[in-house]
């Protein structure tokens, strides 16, 4: 039996090449930056980041799961809740560092030029 060029005999290795197929493997909140890169990065650059806050917003929409304790007042809440902001934070620092949105990036420096002799 003959098989094709790239194609793979080994099960295993064939599920994980179909996994492949799918694109990408990211979480939900990592998915919905990369959707909503510039406009996020607009709203940061305007308002600065509030990563707590941003957190409660991404674990309530679903993006990110609830940790036990979230909701809980004292130390475990807060510890929680800024475990949440800090992988909100991470998130959006790699999908800056994969493609930074257009308006994020600096503007190239204008040159003086001189007087043509």
């Amino acid at each position: 039996m003959s098989q094709g060029p790239g194609s793979v005999t080994d099960p295993i290795l064939a599920r994980i090449q179909a996994l492949r197929a799918k694109g990408p493997r990211r979480s939900p909140l990592a998915n919905w930056m990369h959707r909503h890169r510039q406009a996020f990065a607009r709203l940061l650059r305007e308002g600065g980041a509030d990563w707590e806050s941003f957190g409660v917003v991404f674990v309530e929409e679903g993006l990110l799961p609830r940790p036990e304790h979230f909701d809980a007042p004292g130390p475990e809440g807060h510890t929680a809740r800024r475990r949440v902001a800090e992988t909100a934070r991470k998130a959006w620092a790699r999908t800056e560092r994969e493609q930074p949105a257009p308006e994020a990036l600096p503007a190239p420096e204008r040159r003086a030029s001189l007087p043509a002799p």
